[in-house]
């Protein structure tokens, strides 16, 4: 049985013949299957033959857990440094296992921070994940990139063109891209003959800045 706040566990087994006094278990499969594999009061309930079958899928059930978070560590790690990490999935057991410094006692050092905890773990030994947690703490959840869907396809779905299909869209968002490109190249051309207008001077971020500007507008 789970708390409110779902970060710990509670044996249900340990809860009938304990009650309130019965231990709470970080809610993390590996350590909930470790405990019902030693619990003596969970092994009182059910035969040998029903707590093997139960084990087992507890089990699969923990391996597959630790498969999906390790694989998820490396992927996202690579994506959002360019880089591969180095001790990622050795640190992740650690925090799977809740060996130090990941337990309860140093983050209540920080009054319960989670970003001065995890730069105080970045400083030791576990960087890798320190900087996986600090990257996905710092993401700003938001609807701008979903809005800004929404108000392309609006220019390109409108109530006259309701009946264009992906293709068909494709193609017409490739014209507006070819025109609007087109246009600019006449521009420039009548810039370059006309002695009364110099071009700017623009440096190669604001170049970069409005290629970016430009791919937002039509993607």
């Amino acid at each position: 049985m789970a708390n409110k706040s779902n970060k710990a566990v509670i044996c249900h087994a340990c809860y009938e013949d304990l009650g309130d006094e019965a231990a709470k278990i970080t809610n993390k499969a590996n350590l909930y299957y470790n405990h019902l594999k030693s619990c003596l009061h969970f092994a009182s309930k059910y035969i040998e033959e029903e707590l093997e079958k139960i084990l087992q899928l507890d089990k699969e059930a923990s391996q597959e857990s630790d498969y999906e978070s390790n694989e998820k560590a490396v992927y996202y790690y690579t994506q959002w440094f360019v880089i591969r990490p180095e001790n990622i999935l050795l640190e992740l057991e650690d925090f799977l296992t809740n060996n130090l410094p990941f337990n309860a006692i140093p983050f209540d050092q920080f009054n319960s921070d989670i970003i001065k905890y995890w730069a105080f773990i970045k400083c030791g030994t576990h960087k890798d994940l320190a900087n996986l947690a600090l990257h996905l703490f710092g993401i700003c959840v938001n609807s701008a990139s979903v809005e800004g869907l929404f108000l392309t396809m609006g220019f390109l779905h409108s109530k006259r063109k309701n009946r264009l299909k992906v293709l068909e869209m494709s193609q017409f968002q490739g014209r507006i891209i070819q025109e609007r490109k087109l246009k600019a190249v006449e521009k420039s051309a009548k810039q370059i003959h006309n002695p009364n207008i110099l071009p700017p001077i623009t440096s190669d971020s604001e170049d970069e800045d409005l290629s970016q500007e430009s791919n937002f507008e039509y993607n």
